[in-house]
């Protein structure tokens, strides 16, 4: 009869002490949020499509080579070249072919 009210009472107790150690830890009630960054003027970012998805991009239409550009192709004509201060482009070859984009 003692032994039952003993294992009543200090069972619950041993048994919260064994599984508290399977636990996540102390860290895991609280969570820090991330300082968020505010946006930019005129900056947009969509909620509802990820980076490389078909609905931020589009499909994709494969490389240009230098074949297409030598060979003055209707995917050549489509480039434009990209003249903004706030875009570094290196160039190393010394002939602009890097600043060009598709619109």
């Amino acid at each position: 009869m003692r032994w039952g009210k003993c294992l009543a009472i200090f069972g619950p107790i041993l048994f919260a002490i064994f599984v508290d150690g399977c636990g996540p830890g102390r860290t895991s009630r609280y969570r820090r949020h991330q300082p968020r960054t505010p946006l930019v003027r005129k900056q947009h970012e969509p909620s509802d499509c990820h980076e490389y998805g078909l609905c931020a991009a589009g499909l994709p239409e494969g490389p240009i080579t230098l074949a297409d550009w030598e060979s003055n192709t209707k995917r050549s004509h489509q480039l434009v070249p990209l003249y903004d201060d706030n875009i570094i482009i290196t160039d190393e070859e010394g002939t602009g072919v890097d600043r060009m984009m598709t619109q």
